[in-house]
């Protein structure tokens, strides 16, 4: 019965390296007469090189994405070969030598980003990958379906980057994004460097960090304490579990999670878990705004079923009622809580455990609050 060929995944150095010390990775298929090859467009030092497994080490700089895409190239030469031998085709030589021939690329840059794409969703969470996903519809709404990879020019570049009608660091991610999609393709010497040298990134600057003070806080609390949003429920559940972030520090995902009963152990309201499942708590008797809240939650039964989007929506038109001139949104609240916490006094590791992010991240709102500081000086004076 017949066999399909043996296929490897191998280093083939059959002509020098463009980069010394490195060697091509191809699908290899072994011979009696002349071995054939493809070349997978990827380079690697031979120290980076499992033979045994036909891997690529951990030691070498994105070991996961080369062993994704080398994999998937063996994997489709292999479903070729399977393909013919159901229709008792002969692995000839030269069919051999033609199956492995490297294929045209022209027009296929997007087909290219596409399998970028795949391998983004296998890597990261669902929310980020949708954000890839936005990218690629964007630049294919912009380039059309048959954008080649001869097409990806500075001019081109220039005119995509001109054609983005958002914030500065928005588009300075949407660049971004596609710049590391276009320097995957230069690896696989799909692109040459010559047709984008020249190209600068758009600048990226920090946006300012928006935060609500504590009387703006008190603000909105007392609009619920006072009845005066009970004929608007969608705006009532928005305040309420809006102000659960901003003294408790919450994300927006835990609002429809939320359950008194589960989170309140003996005074003490779970934020969050850490990386071991070890619990972060907030004592109630210290955290007295968020104490009321929560009861004022409790005796109301409200759930929060909204969408990110309706909350942004409601968060709106609470700002029009508390009087504040930026748009308020769900990430506010976290980052008021920061805010809020650095300037009772609270350490960057102290404000990192309670909001869940990192050291560096919670500077920010040390940051924060010693630039108010110096505003407040300037304006005022000193005593």
């Amino acid at each position: 019965m017949a066999k399909i060929p043996t296929i490897n995944l191998e280093l083939v150095k059959k002509t020098a390296s463009s980069i010394e010390g490195y060697i091509k990775i191809a699908v290899y298929v072994p011979s009696t007469h002349r071995p054939k090859y493809q070349s997978t467009g990827y380079k690697i030092l031979v120290k980076d090189w499992d033979k045994e497994n036909q891997i690529v080490k951990r030691s070498c700089t994105d070991f996961q994405t080369i062993n994704y895409e080398c994999q998937k190239q063996r994997d489709t030469i292999e479903a070729v070969f399977k393909d013919a031998l159901k229709k008792d085709k002969s692995f000839t030589e030269a069919y051999i030598v033609d199956t492995l021939k490297p294929k045209s690329v022209a027009g296929s840059f997007l087909q290219f980003y596409k399998t970028f794409l795949e391998l983004q969703e296998k890597r990261n969470s669902s929310g980020y990958f949708k954000h890839w996903e936005m990218e690629y519809r964007r630049l294919e709404k912009f380039a059309g379906p048959n954008l080649a990879f001869e097409d990806i020019t500075v001019n081109f570049l220039e005119r995509y980057e001109k054609s983005l009608k958002y914030a500065p660091t928005t588009i300075n991610t949407i660049i971004k994004r596609l710049n590391e999609v276009i320097n995957r393709a230069i690896e696989r010497e799909l692109i040459s460097p010559k047709q984008v040298a020249g190209f600068k990134l758009p600048g990226y600057k920090q946006p300012e960090t928006k935060y609500l003070t504590l009387a703006q806080t008190e603000k909105i609390a007392n609009l619920l304490y006072d009845g005066k949003l009970d004929s608007q429920p969608l705006l009532r559940t928005t305040a309420a579990f809006f102000l659960v972030e901003c003294y408790g520090g919450i994300r927006f995902s835990d609002w429809s999670k939320f359950e008194v009963e589960k989170l309140i152990e003996e005074r003490n309201f779970k934020v969050r878990a850490t990386k071991n499942n070890q619990p972060i708590y907030l004592n109630l008797d210290k955290f007295k705004r968020l104490d009321k809240i929560i009861q004022y939650i409790a005796a109301n039964d409200i759930k929060c079923n909204l969408t990110e989007k309706s909350a942004n929506l409601m968060l709106k038109d609470l700002q029009v009622l508390i009087g504040i001139d930026w748009g308020l949104s769900t990430h506010d609240g976290r980052r008021t809580c920061g805010t809020l916490l650095a300037e009772m006094g609270y350490n960057t590791r102290a404000i990192a455990l309670v909001l869940g992010i990192s050291e560096q991240t919670a500077k920010t709102y040390i940051h924060n609050t010693k630039q108010e500081l110096k505003h407040v000086m300037e304006r005022f004076g000193g005593l």
